[in-house]
């Protein structure tokens, strides 16, 4: 047998093998036990590895000044919220979204719940504001006056799933970025997914005490002509834990945070790249797009294909060494590590996400149909 057949053929019964295993542990609930990563084909497990390793290393981008927070502080009353979406009316932001659900609880006060929902019905009709909803959570605030306005869902679905609609609502960040006049249509939901690199958004704090004139200064000169998030960046019910480190709390960010990263990378997302801005193509706020089922393929075979080649001159100078053998072992571990980090280069330079759970099951078959095919 010559050398091509010799490094081409194991590739072969390799391929077939590892499709077998990704398809049973992918479909098995079983087999999903005992193969963890074989039967995550999201880039979940890769993902964390590369966030930790960037988000520890990259830890201070600069400010996403276009997107603004003001973080609603635990005194505000729903009066004082009420005051705050008529003042924010007249301060000309580009848009508003509110991520703060308001409970039917009995709880609250009803005059001030009232005096919200009077509020937000005195709004101008041409006022560019989304509510944030929970799906299948009922809202103080009559359907009937939400309706007139917009509605997006928040509900969380973890770090790796982008749902642009559920119950047939959009998301709060893809209604915001309509309202402020991107074309939301232009995104490949099927391989879009946020970028969780470490961010920045600009926040001001909002007590209820900010009808005096001199906050409602700053507040009108910090949120004009902005994308406005109003929610609160401390609330204990509303802070999740990501697997990876995310800033300089550590793990945990606030629901209102996570939604401005995916409204910094919905924008990008909807960027000519003629018309793209210097930090639409910021590492920090580009959104990432999954690879594509074949490019997948092409990438998995053409790293097997070299570990191959490195293989088989291993096993010409065992033939002469027997001691030679021990380099197969480290050679496996070395090309993994190479291509995990090839990966993440890749990844930080042209935000293409590459699903390496193929090729990680592949190496596990390559070397034995190898000595078996070309056993003498």
């Amino acid at each position: 047998m010559n050398t091509p057949a010799k490094i081409l053929l194991p590739l072969v019964p390799s391929a077939i093998c590892a499709l077998i295993l990704y398809l049973l542990a992918s479909n098995i609930p079983v087999l999903s036990t005992w193969f963890g990563l074989v039967a995550d084909t999201s880039p979940e497990t890769y993902m964390i590895s590369y966030y930790n390793k960037e988000n520890t290393l990259h830890s201070s981008p600069d400010e996403y000044e276009d997107i603004v927070i003001l973080d609603v502080r635990e005194d505000m009353t729903r009066k004082d919220i009420g005051d705050l979406l008529q003042f924010v009316a007249t301060c000309s932001p580009r848009v508003v979204g509110v991520d703060i659900t308001f409970s039917t609880s009995h709880s609250f006060d009803q005059s001030q719940t009232e005096y919200l929902i009077h509020s937000i019905d005195q709004l101008p009709d041409a006022f560019p504001i989304v509510f944030a909803q929970v799906a299948s959570e009922e809202s103080a605030i009559p359907d009937a006056i939400l309706r007139r306005r917009h509605v997006g869902v928040v509900n969380f679905l973890g770090f790796y799933d982008y749902k642009a609609q559920m119950d047939a609502l959009p998301h709060i960040a893809v209604e915001m970025a309509r309202l402020a006049g991107y074309n939301v249509d232009v995104i490949d939901t099927s391989s879009f997914l946020v970028n969780y690199r470490v961010k920045s958004f600009p926040a001001c704090q909002i007590y209820s005490d900010f009808m005096n004139p001199a906050d409602q200064a700053y507040i009108r000169q910090f949120i004009t002509n902005k994308i406005v998030l109003i929610g609160g960046l401390t609330d204990a019910l509303d802070t999740h834990q990501a697997p990876f480190y995310i800033n300089n709390k550590g793990d945990l960010i606030a629901g209102t945070t996570i939604v401005a990263y995916v409204l910094s990378s919905i924008i990008s997302a909807t960027q000519p790249k003629a018309l793209a801005r210097t930090y639409t193509y910021n590492p920090y706020y580009h959104h990432y797009a999954r690879l594509s089922w074949w490019a997948n393929a092409i990438w998995s075979t053409l790293f097997v294909f070299i570990y191959l080649l490195v293989y088989h001159s291993i096993n010409r100078l065992q033939k002469r060494n027997k001691w030679v053998a021990i380099f197969k072992p480290v050679w496996l571990v070395l090309t993994i590590i190479c291509v995990l980090l090839l990966s993440m280069a890749i990844t930080a330079r042209c935000f293409l996400v590459p699903d390496i759970v193929f090729f990680m099951i592949m190496t596990a078959f390559v070397g034995f149909w190898y000595d078996v095919i070309n056993m003498s």
